[in-house]
């Protein structure tokens, strides 16, 4: 067994450290209020064992034993393999309900180039998959049961560093 070590990251939060299987088959049922998780993408990255493929669906099916009806699951992906993770996590249990995309302004190129070309994109962004356990009952029955279910957006939000949120060509009223 894979030795289990936690830390608490945040007042309420607690980040496990082991093989993800494992862990998840030490917790107790509908204990998690939501996963976020960035697995192997199945890109065979540089040869590499452990990226062979996605997860399996029995990973997701543990995900979503241990989550609270209308927990949510963000589960990161590469580009040329999100659609085999999301069937997956489908297939699991979860309802898909949304994507997110992380963009950003640099990528490792996953090419091999020559004086032809190359063979394939820098990629400049990561899909995450917004899957959630089945509700029991409305979004509200169910947030008042178990505090999940139901996005909180404005307490998302991240203020600008000196950028406006007005649109070009509204005038300040």
């Amino acid at each position: 067994m894979t030795e289990l070590r936690i830390q608490t990251v945040l007042r309420n939060a607690t980040l496990y450290l082991g093989d993800c299987l494992e862990v998840l088959r030490t917790m107790p049922d509908c204990s998690v209020d939501s996963i976020v998780t960035d697995p192997p993408y199945g890109l065979k990255f540089m040869g590499k064992a452990w990226d062979y493929d996605v997860p399996p669906e029995e990973v997701w099916r543990e995900c979503l034993r241990v989550l609270k009806p209308g927990g949510h699951l963000l589960c990161f992906a590469g580009t040329r393999t999100y659609h085999r993770g999301v069937v997956r996590i489908e297939d699991a249990g979860f309802e898909v309900r949304d994507q997110i995309m992380w963009v950003y302004g640099s990528g490792f190129p996953k090419s091999h180039n020559g004086e032809w070309g190359g063979t394939a994109l820098k990629p400049a962004h990561e899909p995450i998959v917004m899957a959630r356990k089945p509700l029991i009952g409305t979004v509200e029955q169910n947030w008042r049961a178990y505090g999940t279910g139901a996005l909180n957006i404005d307490g998302c939000r991240v203020d600008p560093t000196g950028e406006s949120r007005e649109r070009v060509g509204e005038a300040s009223q």
